[in-house]
């Protein structure tokens, strides 16, 4: 079975952090992780943000579903944000294709998230803390 993460990286939002919690409770976590709201976090230089990684099982979870709710819950209420996923095989035993220990992140899907939504990606979020910049 593979597993996909998500990770999500957003300006803070207490609406955003209400919304998520229950987001959480309502999609099935895979069996080992344990998917918890973001955290409060800020940059070295004091940008507050708040942060989360979450693991899923897509055998139970759409992966657009996941990310479309997400993302698109999450644009309206938090000015900038990063939010990426991937697939995972790190619980299936190894091919011998290199690409079953790939975990790069994707930050969209083939047909988009949903109406108008094409990448999980907005605003201007900062260079130090988003993963696509060199300096993250």
């Amino acid at each position: 079975m593979s597993i996909h993460m998500i990770r999500a990286t957003t300006a803070r939002s207490p609406t955003l952090r209400q919304w998520v919690t229950t987001w959480l409770t309502n999609m099935q976590a895979w069996a080992e992780a344990d998917n918890q709201p973001p955290t409060d976090r800020e940059t070295d230089d004091g940008v507050p943000y708040m942060a989360a990684d979450w693991r899923f099982a897509w055998g139970s979870n759409s992966k657009a579903t996941l990310l479309g709710n997400l993302i698109g819950y999450a644009r309206p209420y938090a000015d900038w944000g990063v939010v990426g996923w991937h697939e995972c095989y790190h619980d299936t035993p190894p091919t011998g294709n290199p690409e079953d220990r790939n975990c790069t992140f994707e930050y969209g899907l083939p047909d988009g998230f949903g109406a108008s939504i094409q990448s999980g990606v907005w605003g201007d979020p900062p260079a130090s803390i988003d993963p696509r910049s060199d300096s993250a």
